[in-house]
């Protein structure tokens, strides 16, 4: 198999088709497209453009406010890129009008996958999932894959973001649609095998107190210690010496978030996404009622030597002095809201001193679900695929 990035390139209906075109040129066999947008671009003639270029399906996303190659980071333009060639194959399912309370759409559409498998020889399926971020609890979502799917299938992705605006237009690509409500689901079967990589860079703020979830509903969090959660949190960070006013917060929300230790010591990130001003916390992932909080912070060098440690992991299954025919990156879009002019220098460190084609995108929240891991949905966390 091959993995060929495209862009970053301005938002041109004809460049994206021609761009496109001259990929599936070169590559035998079936192809599938990746393409990565802003949330405010009319999306459609793009994805139009993409699938009659590459001759192919396209699935894609609205990024959480930047995409970006081996070749430079883009906050306005198109990020797109394309598997394919030899030893390459995928199948593809949808799960439209995705509810809490109804998981069937999502569960149907993972068993659409797990028999197309079955007719493909592979040496490590892995399954890509593209959820929209803001309507979709991607707690549930990981869940549901990691019920339905075999244990030894690699579960990687992301979920839709509308670069940090909040304005509800978060949304999944599958060929010309432009989805809402939904997840796009692809089962990667390759003659490589996938390595995947998680790692954050955060860690509990010294003296942080614990916090108790004591009410939350889906991925809006009610209540802390019993009281109302975006109170708690605030007067938390004042007393913390990281905010001078407990009463303002939205500026903050990308520099503390919530970190969550399991019983085996894992930390797993969850970012304050929105205060609505109601005394709630939206989270960009649920979390359940008990759950002890504390407040985690980083800093941009911890944030770049994550990169890099995420890089490295995701290439050691390979064989020593093999550079990877690609990636895929999933790099949470509080990464980017932290690190603003500086976030390059972190995608530099995925590449953990190689050189090869790389498709990144920042997202609401990051997927990955592998050889036994506890946890499977992430935030203010980087997820990386290589083959």
């Amino acid at each position: 198999m091959d993995i060929v990035s495209i862009g970053p390139l301005e938002i041109d209906p004809e460049q994206v088709r021609r761009e496109f075109a001259t990929v599936a040129e070169r590559l035998e066999g079936r192809k599938l497209g990746f393409v990565y947008l802003p949330h405010d671009v009319d999306a459609a003639p793009i994805l139009k453009a993409a699938c009659v270029g590459l001759g192919d399906r396209v699935v894609g996303a609205t990024t959480g406010g930047a995409a970006f190659t081996e070749r430079g980071f883009t906050r306005k333009g198109l990020v797109g890129g394309v598997m394919g060639g030899r030893g390459f194959d995928y199948a593809v399912a949808a799960a439209r009008d995705l509810s809490p309370q109804d998981s069937q759409r999502l569960e149907d559409a993972c068993g659409e996958l797990v028999v197309a498998a079955r007719k493909s020889v592979t040496r490590t399926p892995a399954l890509l999932a593209l959820g929209d971020g803001r309507s979709i609890d991607g707690v549930a979502l990981t869940e549901t894959l990691s019920r339905r799917l075999p244990p030894h299938w690699r579960i990687f992705g992301g979920t839709a973001g509308d670069s940090l605006v909040f304005e509800d237009r978060s949304r999944v690509f599958l060929d010309e649609e432009v989805l809402d409500g939904a997840a796009v689901l692809v089962a990667l079967f390759s003659d490589s095998n996938c390595g995947v990589a998680v790692g954050h860079g955060w860690s509990a703020v010294p003296g942080a107190k614990e916090l108790v979830v004591s009410e939350i509903d889906g991925h809006t969090l009610l209540g802390l210690d019993g009281r109302p959660a975006a109170e708690v949190y605030g007067e938390e960070l004042h007393r913390l010496g990281l905010v001078s006013d407990p009463a303002v917060l939205v500026s903050d929300a990308s520099r503390y978030q919530f970190g969550a230790r399991s019983r085996f010591g894992e930390l797993t990130i969850r970012a304050a996404l929105e205060f609505p001003g109601d005394g709630s916390i939206r989270l960009a992932g649920g979390v359940t009622p008990g759950t002890v909080l504390q407040v985690v912070a980083t800093t941009p060098d911890r944030l770049a030597e994550s990169a890099v440690e995420v890089g490295r992991r995701a290439v050691a299954e390979f064989s020593e002095g093999r550079t990877p025919r690609g990636g895929l990156v999933f790099d949470c879009a509080a990464r980017l809201a932290y690190l603003e002019d500086a976030y390059p220098s972190q995608v530099r460190g995925f590449f953990a001193g190689h050189a090869f084609p790389l498709i990144g995108v920042t997202s609401y929240g990051e997927i990955a679900k592998f050889g036994g891991s506890l946890e499977g949905f992430h935030n203010a966390t980087a997820v990386m695929a290589a083959w």
